[in-house]
């Protein structure tokens, strides 16, 4: 049973992944968890996607601790909704470059993010990267907003690219 948590989102979405699927584990989001992606995309990504208007896919959602730990997730990473605290979600589109998206996603205003990452996003390989956001049910937003590059430094996003 398909579980809608938007107009435009599935939970399966949030929870699919091959590496898992290909590793043997169980993704299996707990309901607490369930409660934090619902509001991640109520509060953050099902505004971007009305916002920006085109498709959106989200390249990695949920993520259980033994999944993060596999791919090389940094242990307090947001995918974790370590105790449904917050939750993440990676974004692409094939209507935008990662840097698009990124500078469309600041534009929306009021939008209640925790973080928003340019990730891996060059300027020479259009296609390339991908947009993290977070929301977090702890306290206001922090607004973090970074670019992060293939050697893992952060920098405040440059949007001119």
């Amino acid at each position: 049973m398909t579980v809608q948590l938007s107009p435009h989102f599935t939970l399966d979405e949030f929870i699919n992944s091959t590496t898992a699927q290909r590793n043997g584990i169980n993704n299996t989001p707990s309901p607490e968890v369930v409660v934090a992606l619902q509001a991640l995309v109520d509060h953050v990504i099902e505004p971007i996607r009305v916002a920006v208007n085109v498709p959106i896919t989200i390249d990695s959602g949920y993520r259980c601790p033994i999944l993060n730990a596999l791919i090389g997730g940094q242990p307090s990473s947001q995918h974790q909704a370590l105790g449904g605290k917050a939750a993440a979600a990676d974004l692409k589109t094939p209507k935008m470059t990662a840097l698009q998206l990124a500078n469309a996603i600041l534009q929306i205003k009021d939008l209640p993010f925790d973080q928003l990452l340019l990730e891996f996003h060059s300027p020479s390989q259009p296609t390339s990267g991908w947009v993290h956001v977070s929301y977090s049910l702890e306290g206001p937003p922090r607004k973090m907003v970074l670019t992060i590059d293939r050697s893992g430094t952060r920098i405040g996003l440059d949007p001119k690219g």
